[in-house]
């Protein structure tokens, strides 16, 4: 059992080279999948509802199997959908 906080875990998922190197950058992957959505829908979804349900996702997972990997995961989306919309800000 990782005996590292969650927040902590979650924060290695976002900022860990190994992590990127194996499956790219999180955000821009992400824009990549709102953009596919977009066209799959034939209107705008933006990466910010595309973050929600990535969250959503995570939280439906944790309601039938508990495990700290689902709660670490949905922590690491919510601060990506943090930083997404710092980014709008500027």
């Amino acid at each position: 059992m990782n005996k590292t906080p969650l927040i902590d875990q979650a924060k290695e998922i976002l900022t860990k080279d190994d992590a990127h190197r194996k499956y790219g950058d999180l955000i821009e992957s992400t824009e990549r999948t709102a953009q596919v959505a977009s066209v799959l829908f034939g209107k705008e979804v933006p990466i910010e509802l595309v973050t929600i349900i990535y969250i959503a996702g995570k939280l439906c997972r944790e309601g039938y199997a508990a495990k700290d990997d689902n709660i670490v995961d949905a922590i690491a989306y919510l601060e990506m959908l943090n930083q997404i919309k710092k980014s709008k800000v500027k």
